[in-house]
């Protein structure tokens, strides 16, 4: 799932679901739109980034495919893919591997490789508007990156 402007998108198989406003008390759910390829985890800053288990980034704009580039990392069953619209790189979270990219938005290319051992199992990762990295041990210890 992934939160931008106060809507909620979730990923149901091949199926984008939008609940507009759902910050704000909204729940009813409309179709944004379906992904040509299966996808594990998703991103939205205005344009939606859809992850394939082969780690392929496919960008869609208003539902419908703009691009896709291999990221060259196969992304965990549990990955986590965080973007905000401020920011021109888009972050991986392989938590099995205790490894977070951070890979252009544009390109694909990766920028930065953070090893995550010291934090022990992570049960989640998001990014906060200042771009700031959150990160939640299973420990219940609460860790962040400010790139």
């Amino acid at each position: 799932a992934a939160i931008y402007e106060d809507n909620l998108y979730t990923l149901s198989g091949n199926t984008v679901n939008k609940y507009a406003d759902a910050l704000r008390g909204g729940a009813k759910a409309a179709v944004w739109g379906t992904l040509e390829t299966p996808a594990i985890a998703i991103a939205v800053d205005g344009n939606l980034y859809a992850l394939s288990t082969d780690g392929i980034l496919a960008k869609y704009f208003k539902g419908k495919k703009e691009n896709a580039v291999s990221l060259n990392v196969v992304p965990d069953a549990n990955a986590k893919l965080q973007a905000h619209k401020d920011s021109a790189l888009l972050y991986l979270a392989n938590l099995s591997a205790k490894r977070l990219y951070a890979f252009e938005k544009a390109s694909g290319v990766l920028q930065t490789t953070y090893k995550l051992e010291v934090i022990g199992d992570i049960s989640d990762a998001r990014l906060a508007s200042d771009g700031t990295l959150w990160l939640l041990a299973s420990d219940g210890k609460v860790w962040n990156i400010k790139p």
